[in-house]
């Protein structure tokens, strides 16, 4: 009874990863080579290239691993403070098919899988960065599973930053839209948000945690204030408020509306 259930939730997982893998597989035309990739909000793709160029500037890498690269506009942008070579990794050849056009002698493009057994030795590296891959494992297991892979393989000191999206932010952002009469933000159907707090105490055990942002400003604002304030007309994420709202984030960030953010970035160097 214990081997077939097992094997059912194996079986059941399997089926998950596949249907992650082949909506990206799909995504990955349709986004093609924008420099956003699939996400709809350029201001958070740009608050987010903000935290991840500003913590790399502070630790410049040598060798820089970006894993979940997409179709690696984000990863040119990153090689740059990397200070001999750039590796992108990510499991949608079609992602990688478009990431390959603007390879370069000290920046590549590979189609591999965190998930599968022994890719942390197939590349040299001393700095990882990841922008919503954890979110596309499917578990918190292999989320856990991914960060204990990167924290055994960087050396001491080595730069981990990662961009994905929150649980805790998603469900607080949730209750003030529901005060607001507005519907609830659901994450999309391959995606499976971080839960902070393991996540979080897991990061703390092999990591020393330099920078840590939810953008919850920018979030309040465009995803509370700005909809209930023009309902029922759809909020519009490339509006001319959105970008206020970004700026605003940027200059006066509030860390009393911190926990409105959906976004967990977190910049930690190993122990």
């Amino acid at each position: 009874m214990g081997a077939s259930c097992h094997r059912g939730e194996q079986n059941s997982m399997n089926k998950r990863l596949e249907d992650i893998r082949r909506f990206w597989q799909t995504e990955s035309i349709s986004y093609g080579e924008s420099p956003t990739g699939a996400h709809s909000d350029p201001n958070i793709v740009a608050l987010e290239n903000e935290f991840v160029v500003r913590n790399l500037e502070k630790h410049p890498p040598s060798r820089l691993l970006d894993i979940g690269c997409g179709n690696g506009q984000r990863t040119r942008l990153f090689s740059e403070c990397s200070r001999e070579h750039t590796v992108g990794i990510d499991s949608s050849t079609n992602a990688i098919e478009f990431a390959k056009k603007i390879e370069s002698d000290r920046l590549r493009f590979l189609v591999d899988d965190v998930l599968s057994p022994g890719w942390q030795d197939r590349y040299d590296f001393d700095s990882v960065v990841s922008c919503r891959c954890l979110i596309n494992l499917g578990t918190l297991d292999n989320q856990l599973r991914v960060i204990d892979t990167v924290a055994r393989r960087l050396p001491t000191g080595g730069l981990f930053v990662f961009c994905e999206t929150c649980k805790n932010g998603t469900e607080t952002l949730n209750i003030l839209r529901a005060k607001l009469g507005l519907h609830a933000i659901t994450p999309t159907a391959a995606n499976l948000d971080l839960d902070d707090e393991p996540i979080m105490d897991f990061v703390r055990k092999r990591f020393r945690i330099v920078d840590h942002r939810r953008f919850g400003t920018y979030y309040f604002l465009t995803r509370c204030y700005y909809p209930a304030a023009i309902a029922p007309a759809a909020p519009d994420p490339k509006s001319q408020f959105n970008s206020a709202a970004a700026a605003i984030e940027r200059a006066a960030m509030n860390p009393a509306l911190e926990p409105y953010g959906r976004q967990l970035c977190v910049a930690a160097r190993r122990l």
